[in-house]
């Protein structure tokens, strides 16, 4: 298995692994809310409830943005290469290798440092379309394309 496909199949793991934490984080939460019983001290009980549902609500919002890119990644066709860059490349460039999907950041791929940047990052919009040999100036550093798989 390539470079290109072992990316795509990290970013689904580190997707799944934050699923996991975020649906323990949810239930957790509920059940906080749910034991949440009236008190003597009513401001206070009212307060706590206050607090989880803010703490429900947000963690909800991070499910909906971990759904989307859920939907993102899996319209990647990780085993086809392109003459350009779009969503699904992995281009190797002179300041490391970078992966156009969906943004996880720094990950760790068979011992190599892959970026996974989206396509609506700054340097996201700058590597699309690029070929090989292409190059541009991101943050005052230049950046050659020296491989698109």
């Amino acid at each position: 298995m390539n470079l290109k496909s072992k990316t795509y199949q990290a970013c689904q793991k580190l997707l799944n692994e934050k699923r996991s934490q975020l649906v323990k984080a949810i239930e957790d939460v509920q059940k906080s809310l749910g034991s949440e019983s009236k008190s003597t001290a009513g401001d206070k009980h009212e307060t706590g409830r206050a607090m989880l549902q803010l703490e429900r609500e947000k963690l909800g919002q991070q499910l909906k943005q971990l759904q989307q890119m859920e939907a993102l990644l899996a319209k990647i066709e990780h085993t086809k290469t392109q003459e350009n860059a779009v969503l699904g490349s992995l281009l190797e460039t002179n300041l490391g290798t970078y992966y156009l999907g969906i943004s996880l950041g720094q990950i760790k791929v068979d011992g190599n440092i892959v970026f996974a940047v989206s396509l609506q990052s700054p340097i996201g919009k700058q590597f699309f379309g690029k070929r090989k040999n292409d190059s541009f100036s991101f943050n005052g550093k230049t950046i050659e394309v020296l491989k698109l798989m």
